[in-house]
């Protein structure tokens, strides 16, 4: 009977003291579950050893066990977020920024699709998937184009940003819907993964809703005469804004000769180690601006000052009409000074007529 109670002991005790580092016993009636705490790697051994203390005779007694290994096996898995619904304009680009995890305990290869789904109003044109390097959520220049089956590698834990671009529709009406799905599944290991896991097709998607709604659609581009030129010598910048959406831009207030006026503003800015030379603002009823150095931001001149003073120039016009377009150019003398490349962008400023919001559009 004694015998019996102590290995009954020894029994229970030996339940309740297993340890390990990479698994954990809950304690209850019947047998006990094992719960893997973290996803250990493939290929890797869980080793565990249990054991037992007590005292006989007042001396204290360790008895352990046999060691059990197991070996584990890699079993590829993926996590794939977020959803997304956002509100549009005709005509608008868009950037869906999705992020992509092998929540695995195995190095992964995962294929991407996008599809336009049917049902909805209208399909994204130009539809693009990129590998967004930085994370920014947008397409930069440089960053991968994903082309059909085009695998991305992932070890375990790694992520990968990705981003569907396109284009809503400039017929695109309000309160149309269109819905997109990303797709990611599970391709096969990863070079240099560990052999023998299990590589299922396990997939995982998100869904991407997009509403029109009225409102302006202002893009803006800026393009050079020259892409190198000598020191002395002019170049030429041209600034096209577009309004592909339903509405107008409205005016915002600035002041010109003292005057409080409104109006749409291009504004260019004149690069460093360059001249002021000519601005030319081809579309009827613009207003010529000039901006002078040391004055507010928003303060200018409608007759330009001496050239060395002009540190910045401008188009004001009423508004840009949905599907209509503005424009400068500007006209700058390369200076004495410049060693380096030209680097320059242009801005678009205007009140959104749906938000009453400042817009400050820049360009490339």
């Amino acid at each position: 009977m004694a015998t019996r109670c102590l290995m009954a002991w020894l029994w229970l005790a030996l339940l309740m003291s297993s340890r390990s580092s990479l698994v954990q016993a809950q304690t209850q009636t019947g047998p006990a579950d094992v719960i893997i705490t973290t996803a250990p790697p493939a290929g890797s051994i869980v080793r565990n050893r249990a054991f037992v203390t007590f005292e006989t005779e007042g001396q204290p007694v360790r008895i352990d066990s046999n060691e059990v290994s197991i070996g584990v096996t890699g079993v590829a898995d993926l996590r794939l977020v977020p959803n997304i619904e956002r509100r549009v304009t005709p005509g608008a680009s868009v950037a869906l920024a999705h992020r992509l995890t092998n929540t695995g305990n195995i190095g992964t290869a995962y294929t991407i699709t996008v599809t336009s789904l049917t049902g909805d109003s209208y399909d994204l044109t130009g539809l693009q998937l990129i590998r967004d390097a930085n994370g920014n959520g947008n397409y930069d220049v440089g960053e991968i184009i994903l082309v059909p089956g085009q695998p991305i590698n992932l070890n375990p834990g790694e992520s990968a940003d990705i981003v569907i671009v396109g284009t809503i529709p400039t017929n695109a009406q309000p309160d149309s819907i269109s819905r997109t799905r990303l797709t990611a599944t599970v391709a096969g290991p990863a070079p240099g993964a560990p052999a023998g896991g299990d590589f299922s097709p396990v997939t995982a998607s998100t869904l991407d809703v997009l509403t029109t709604v009225a409102g302006t659609s202002l893009s803006i581009r800026k393009s050079a005469s020259v892409n190198d030129s000598a020191i002395g010598s002019d170049v030429t910048f041209n600034v096209v804004v577009q309004n592909s959406g339903t509405l107008s831009p409205l005016p915002q207030n600035v002041r010109v000769d003292g005057t409080l006026r409104a109006f749409v503003i291009i504004r260019d800015v004149i690069p460093a180690n360059t001249t002021f030379v000519e601005l030319v603002a081809p579309q009827v009823g613009a207003l010529r601006l000039y901006h002078r150095a040391g004055d507010a931001i928003d303060s200018y001149l409608s007759t330009p000052p001496t050239a060395a003073l002009v540190d910045a120039v401008a188009v004001g016009v009423a508004s840009i009409p949905a599907n209509s377009s503005a424009s400068l150019s500007l006209r700058v003398r390369i200076g004495g000074s410049a060693t380096e490349a030209i680097v320059n962008t242009a801005h678009v400023q205007s009140i959104d007529p749906v938000t009453s919001n400042i817009s400050d559009l820049t360009s490339n």
